[in-house]
């Protein structure tokens, strides 16, 4: 079984890359290759970040 901290770890990490995908988005210069690859990818680091999370909250013990 997975443990509640790894579940917590695995959100927060998700999340910063959710975040920072945009970032490099907005600082890349060839903006037309990247935007077509990093916001699929965005979305879903977003996506997998919230289920992770709220499997985290209703994690039985």
């Amino acid at each position: 079984m997975i443990d509640a901290g790894w579940l917590n770890i695995g959100s927060l990490i998700l999340g910063l890359v959710a975040w920072i995908i945009p970032a490099i988005n907005l600082v890349e210069k060839n903006k037309r290759i990247i935007n077509g690859l990093l916001l699929p990818l965005s979305v879903s680091a977003l996506a997998l970040s919230q289920y992770v999370f709220k499997s985290f909250i209703t994690f039985t013990w």
